[in-house]
């Protein structure tokens, strides 16, 4: 008699195969008080690997909750900030993306109002959260600059491969405006202030 499939999955070796760890990791973006430059939100991480760089807040994917749901647990644990709109942008699965071992990590794009963005603090491994502005040189090369200490360096500086994955995400928003400009809504809360992000878009 042909098995049924309960009985091959009561038999299924599920250790025949490596198993990769999965994460997620959120860009969440805002602007500044006055709209002339997007900014950032990262944590510095308080464990090795990459122990005090800066990075995009994220972290491993518990077995029973969906994507969406852990990078919005990562996010609160990480930052205490709720994500509003959440949109996954890609996946970065390259072999040797972490030293630690084999991780896939789902990146999400969260767009916040900056009247909204209270009460940022860093938790979990996190040892602090800060507001980074992305700036473009004169060589139009993207760098950061800590919004309270004015610190700034290159995007090669960021943790694991997330150079990769804030510059994927920045093209994937400035793609979205494309075909939706309402999506800065999200960003901003008056039509006047809206026209003001979609020129900022424009310039990066």
């Amino acid at each position: 008699m042909e098995q049924t499939e309960k009985e091959f999955l009561k038999t299924y070796d599920k250790n025949k195969y490596e198993k990769p760890s999965v994460t997620t990791d959120i860009i969440v973006m805002s602007t500044d008080e006055n709209i002339s430059a997007l900014r950032v939100l990262l944590i510095q991480r308080k464990k090795h690997p990459f122990k005090d760089y800066w990075a995009i807040p994220g972290g491993f994917l518990d077995i029973h909750e969906s994507l969406e749901d852990g990078a919005r647990r990562e996010l609160k644990e990480e930052t205490n900030v709720d994500a509003d709109y959440l949109k996954q942008v890609q996946a970065f699965g390259a072999v040797q993306r972490d030293p630690r071992m084999r991780v896939i990590s789902i990146a999400y794009l969260s767009l916040i109002e900056r009247s909204k963005l209270i009460g940022v603090q860093s938790g979990d491994d996190a040892k602090d959260a800060q507001w980074f502005l992305i700036r473009l040189s004169e060589d139009h090369e993207y760098y950061l600059e800590n919004e309270c200490t004015h610190e700034s360096f290159d995007l090669n500086h960021l943790a694991f491969d997330h150079k990769k994955i804030l510059l994927t995400a920045l093209s994937e928003l400035k793609r979205e405006v494309l075909i939706n400009e309402k999506i800065v809504n999200h960003l901003v809360n008056d039509q006047e202030d809206s026209q003001k992000v979609l020129d900022l878009l424009k310039a990066y």
